[in-house]
């Protein structure tokens, strides 16, 4: 009896051992997912992981603030590559003097034909150290162009310079003024062009014209690049085409705007377009608005009947020239990412595009003297007037700031709130819009306001874009002594906005005529 009693307790407690188990696992296979087992979205655990931290690094809706793009452009070296720019011939002189003799070999050559030959060439490096001496003196007495012009703003600091040059400072605070004005100079250093890759290009598509604009700067012949927008057509509202769709569905990088510009019509497209590369939180999705100065960020909570406002911002920051070339840097990092054998040519083609906005916005003398990412970084701490003049006490601003400069702080009006950027920039003040509230259409009240204010204020120029009806702007300078300047803010929206640089150029020319004309 008592065998038979131990064998029903061993087999009781086996029976309980095993049940025990499964119930374990069955537990922990509710409890946890397998390696292989699909979330509610469709993806493994893995690809969440993946997806999420994507999103994190991709998606980043804090905006950017000005001390953070000032240290970072603060920290800018100085662009590696010059193949494409002129090297003037006093810095090919300065480059000769810097260079060292080439040194003789130490071991006595055994053939009387060498020896010969190393005899005749002490004299000569001898003879060329004392051209290189005349050289310095006829450079340091002779004048460049004129008595008034620096002498060094013409020897060009190389694309090479080490990074604690005193006029490119990488602290994160603003160098003195004194550093600043005195240029460091090296050896200029011509680097030839990378060579684009062999393989397929990368496909990309954008949802504005100066994307576009800006890619295919960048990307060159290694991207194939479309737009949805054409420029002559209002971006809040591009319908989702099935031919869209299929431009999305090629696309390895897809490229909007961002701050909810194509929120009426990017999803459907993407949707349509079933390609899963370019989702948002993939490598292939990139919001451009990712670091940029953001204007008019809503404070308290947003509805309708405020108009058409964008919670994470005014949308159109595309038309502040230094948002451009945050949103250059953006898109060469991304495309470089996704094509690794182009990444030294996009590189090479950012710096190009970069050196241009910056020769446009405040002149050549002035980036060769102090530096774009410098300049940048004064203007924006409203320092940059301790810049502008030479040892000699003629300003050296050219560009576009040099137009504008007569006419700060003037009034100007527009029709809707899209200049917002431009005129903080360059320091116009928006006293009106057309609009009573951003999208909604002017109402005879509003416009009687509007009148009002031209009269008092003395507005000269209200800009409104090709899209608009000029029934509206018309009917306002019937009544006062404002000029209506049709001016598209897109790259194609007028026959000379060819590219972005165009673009800008063409808004500053045209404004700045007007007011010159308007007062004189």
């Amino acid at each position: 009896m008592n065998a038979s009693k131990d064998w029903q307790l061993l087999i009781a407690g086996l029976v309980g051992a095993v049940l025990g188990a499964t119930l374990l696992a069955a537990g922990m296979f509710l409890g946890q997912p397998t390696a292989s087992a699909p979330d509610h979205a469709g993806h493994s655990p893995k690809t969440t992981k993946l997806v999420e931290t994507n999103r994190k690094s991709i998606v980043n809706d804090e905006p950017a603030t000005e001390l953070s793009v000032r240290n970072a452009l603060l920290a800018e070296k100085k662009p590696q590559s010059q193949a494409a720019l002129p090297v003037p011939r006093r810095s090919i002189v300065l480059q000769n003097q810097q260079q060292k003799p080439r040194e003789l070999p130490t071991e006595e050559p055994t053939e009387p034909k060498e020896r010969k030959v190393l005899v005749d060439k002490e004299p000569l490096a001898a003879k060329t150290e004392s051209v290189h001496k005349k050289e310095e003196v006829d450079v340091a007495q002779t004048p460049i162009l004129s008595p008034s012009v620096d002498k060094t703003a013409f020897l060009t600091q190389p694309k090479s310079a080490p990074i604690d040059d005193k006029r490119t400072p990488v602290s994160s605070s603003i160098a003195p003024e004194s550093e600043v004005s005195t240029s460091t100079l090296a050896t200029p250093v011509r680097v030839v062009p990378p060579a684009p890759g062999t393989g397929r290009k990368l496909i990309v598509v954008t949802t504005t014209t100066n994307l576009k604009s800006i890619v295919e700067s960048i990307g060159g012949a290694r991207v194939e690049v479309t737009c949805l927008a054409t420029g002559y057509e209002d971006p809040h509202f591009i319908e989702p085409k099935p031919s869209y769709m299929m431009q999305a569905k090629r696309a390895d990088l897809w490229i909007r705007s961002g701050l909810e510009l194509e929120i009426g019509y990017e999803q459907p497209i993407l949707d349509g377009s079933r390609n899963s590369k370019i989702r948002p939180g993939t490598p292939g999705h990139l919001d451009a608005a990712t670091g940029v100065l953001r204007l008019e960020v809503p404070t308290t909570k947003v509805d309708r009947s405020m108009g058409d406002v964008h919670p994470s911002g005014n949308p159109h920051y595309w038309l502040d020239p230094l948002n451009a070339r945050i949103v250059a840097g953006t898109i060469a990092r991304r495309m470089s990412t996704l094509s690794p054998a182009d990444a030294a040519y996009f590189e090479y083609n950012h710096e190009r595009f970069r050196r241009s906005l910056d020769i446009a916005m405040f002149g050549e003398v002035l980036v060769e003297r102090v530096g774009g990412g410098q300049l940048w970084a004064f203007l924006l701490q409203d320092r940059l007037d301790s810049v502008l003049k030479n040892p000699s006490g003629v300003s050296e601003l050219g560009g576009w700031l040099a137009k504008v400069k007569p006419y700060a702080e003037s009034p100007i009006v527009t029709y809707h709130r899209s200049w917002s950027y431009f005129a903080h920039r360059f320091r116009f003040v928006v006293i009106d819009e057309l609009e009573p509230k951003p999208g909604i259409s002017p109402s005879p009240r509003h416009l009687a306001k509007v009148i009002d204010q031209v009269r008092s204020r003395g507005a000269k120029a209200l800009l409104a874009e090709p899209y608009f009806n000029r029934r509206v702007p018309d009917y306002v300078a019937q009544r006062t002594e404002i000029r209506v300047l049709v001016v598209a803010n897109s790259v194609g929206g007028q026959a000379q906005a060819t590219d972005y640089i165009a673009m800008i150029d063409t808004v500053v020319t045209r404004l700045v005529a007007t007011l010159a004309e308007t007062n004189p």
